[in-house]
């Protein structure tokens, strides 16, 4: 049901904890947060009606509530970020030098993609996200990608207080400041948010342990070392996969009923999995592969291998071959190959 226009304002003034509530149920507490002045209010069913907005809305309306919300978000930052404001851009300055959090995209009032990060002169990335979940407008977070500071205080940190909405998940390889005791080398601290995931991108070189989740639908990671197996994991709602710089076996694709794209960047697989996989009951199912070779000299032979089995291979949308393949080359097997190859 629906909160009352006289239940306790949860912004700033009235901390009161949101997560779950429904668009109508905001828009009730908006109205009671405008009341007692919380600006949180106002930001609210600004974005509500900016996204309930018809498609052939007039430009000026859609205009003129665009420029309301950069207002309040500009007006109000101090005090919709706390202690967070100094380390988060404003609209009136975008380009904030090392900061610590940006939003990436709004979805009702609230902060819905976010990136996070440890500051050269401010807080630490643990700190940081334990501010973050302190705020009104950041307790709705669906999207979250971690960049510098990503280690055991982190995790530790975000495993005892997830966002409850959290469905994707990036890990980013650090840009700068890289000391030994820095870092997250193995993923198995973090296992315990794959409950909730649906989307995880790991893209910095870590350990990952086999993982177990009935939400995962999206995985992508780098392998900590070149040739290191894919461990056996158990994801039976898994759609896309990507892997970068590990060895994939034969009977690998069986594992993951739902697999739907299937990316693959390295030069340790076998011919034979290549084989394997265009032969089985696996790529039945696909709709999108890559196969990414590095400069081995395999490229005549990938493509041999894909005019071969072209036919079982013709019904996907899209089969993308990176590498540096000759141009000659390529005009000599495009005949062979099915209209769906890609080459990048």
């Amino acid at each position: 049901m629906p909160r009352s226009p006289t239940a306790p304002a949860f912004g700033a003034r009235h901390p009161v904890e949101i997560n779950e509530e429904t668009e109508d149920e905001l828009a009730v507490i908006a109205d009671a947060l405008q009341q007692v002045g919380d600006p949180l209010g106002d930001l609210i069913n600004t974005q509500l009606a900016l996204e309930h907005l018809p498609e052939d809305a007039p430009n000026a309306r859609r205009g003129a509530l665009d420029r309301k919300l950069a207002a309040l978000l500009d007006t109000h930052h101090d005090s919709l970020f706390g202690a967070l404001a100094p380390h988060v851009p404003r609209v009136s300055r975008p380009d904030l030098i090392d900061p610590a959090i940006e939003i990436k995209r709004w979805r009702s009032g609230f902060a819905d993609a976010v990136a996070l990060r440890a500051t050269l002169h401010g807080p630490q990335l643990d700190e940081v996200y334990r501010r973050m979940r302190a705020l009104p407008i950041l307790r709705r977070v669906r999207v979250a990608s971690i960049g510098v500071g990503l280690g055991p205080a982190f995790a530790t940190a975000i495993v005892a207080d997830p966002p409850p909405r959290l469905r994707e998940l990036s890990l980013k390889p650090a840009p700068w400041r890289s000391q030994p005791e820095e870092g997250l080398p193995d993923l198995e601290p973090l296992v315990p948010l794959c409950g909730q995931l649906e989307v995880l991108r790991i893209e910095r070189r870590m350990t990952v342990p086999p993982l177990r989740s009935v939400t995962l639908r999206e995985l992508g990671y780098v392998m900590q070392r070149d040739g290191e197996p894919f461990a056996t994991s158990e994801l039976p709602r898994l759609a896309e996969l990507s892997l970068s710089g590990g060895t994939i076996e034969p009977g690998f694709c069986e594992r993951f009923p739902a697999l739907e794209r299937l990316r693959l960047y390295s030069t340790t697989f076998a011919d034979a999995f290549l084989v394997q996989l265009f032969t089985s009951s696996a790529i039945v199912r696909m709709r999108e592969l890559g196969i990414g070779v590095g400069f081995d000299g395999r490229h005549r032979d990938i493509l041999e291998l894909v005019a071969r089995h072209a036919d079982r291979l013709a019904h996907l949308e899209e089969l993308t071959l990176s590498g540096v393949f000759q141009r000659e080359l390529v005009a000599a097997y495009r005949p062979r190959l099915p209209r769906c190859v890609k080459i990048t």
